[in-house]
């Protein structure tokens, strides 16, 4: 369900289903638990009366924006601390290296 929270619009049940791969009565019944448990909330199609639209709860939302990021980053600069001035620099050299690979590629 990554899908309904990586987006930054509220996505319909279809588009769920479509990029999960799973049956539409599958995604229905998950993303019916998900709502239930306050993580996702539902809201009107303005386009489609029949439809509604799915998107993170403002408490997941924040999750995702705020402490997100801290979780993603604490195991790399605790690896990056317990180097030492030798392996900064060569980390540094590689990863200066690698951003004018990209640059070049995109060229």
């Amino acid at each position: 369900m990554s899908v309904v929270v990586t987006s930054r619009e509220p996505l319909r049940i279809r588009e769920v289903t479509a990029a999960v791969g799973l049956a539409q009565s599958t995604v229905s019944g998950i993303v019916e638990r998900l709502v239930q448990a306050g993580m996702l909330v539902r809201s009107d199609d303005p386009s489609d009366a029949r439809a509604s639209r799915l998107a993170p709860s403002p408490p997941v939302r924040t999750f995702l924006e705020k402490r997100m990021p801290q979780l993603k980053l604490s195991p790399l600069l605790g690896a990056l601390r317990a180097g030492g001035k030798r392996d900064a620099e060569a980390i540094l050299a590689a990863i200066t290296r690698l951003d004018e690979l990209l640059a070049a590629n995109q060229s």
